[in-house]
């Protein structure tokens, strides 16, 4: 199960209909989202960006129906999902590295330009 960070922001109308009638999105957020099988640990509001950030946890191969649903809703002038993860996860994963061999594209270019001189 990962963790995962979703932004979204309301378009003009979602936010007519909130001043004209408040209500709490936290329930809405976590009805949709148990539809497939995210829970949600947290939400706020960054008034700086008038943005929600939501966290979720759940699996990550729904990060698409998770955006496709927010952004068919109407509501909203854009969704996006992260995947996040923990300083141990990120150690974990870090030290899984070592032994992953990567050959860097321009490699082949630096050591002709090298022999060439």
């Amino acid at each position: 199960m990962a963790i995962i960070l979703m932004k979204t922001r309301y378009n003009g109308a979602s936010f007519q209909g909130m001043v004209s009638d408040p209500t709490d999105r936290r329930e809405a957020t976590q009805d949709a989202f148990s539809q497939f099988g995210w829970r949600l640990p947290d939400m706020f509001w960054i008034p700086s960006t008038a943005e929600w950030l939501i966290l979720a946890e759940g699996d990550p191969e729904m990060i698409i129906t998770a955006e496709v649903s927010a952004m068919a809703s109407g509501a909203f002038e854009y969704a996006t999902c992260e995947v996040i993860a923990t300083p141990e996860e990120f150690r974990a994963r870090s030290a899984a590295a070592r032994n992953v061999v990567l050959k860097a594209p321009n490699r082949d270019e630096i050591d002709r330009m090298l022999m060439e001189e």
